[in-house]
């Protein structure tokens, strides 16, 4: 499967003497190595796992970024208690 990916990167532009931000398309192949079905057609046609480390190279990202995060919890009852303690994670209120 070709996937294109679209990252933006600040570089110096030793000619202006200054940085710019820099677009640029990149494209890899990677295969398909199973089908993973929820029956919850948002998760089904829109969501696919890879390998952080390709999505992070191809992205000009550091070891600690991520483009998404997922949070299973234990016991619903403790939400909002779990929901302070993400945050104070993150270091920032998820709205």
């Amino acid at each position: 499967m070709l996937v294109y990916f679209i990252s933006q990167h600040d570089v110096y532009d030793s000619l202006a003497g200054e940085i710019i931000t820099k677009y640029e398309q990149r494209s890899r192949n990677f295969t398909i190595c199973g089908i993973f079905k929820t029956s919850f057609a948002d998760f089904d046609e829109k969501l696919s796992i890879v390998d952080i480390r390709q999505v992070q190279r191809l992205n000009y990202w550091s070891n600690d970024m991520v483009g998404n995060y997922e949070i299973v919890l234990n016991d619903f009852k403790k939400l909002d208690e779990d929901l302070v303690s993400v945050e104070d994670l993150l270091g920032y209120i998820i709205m």
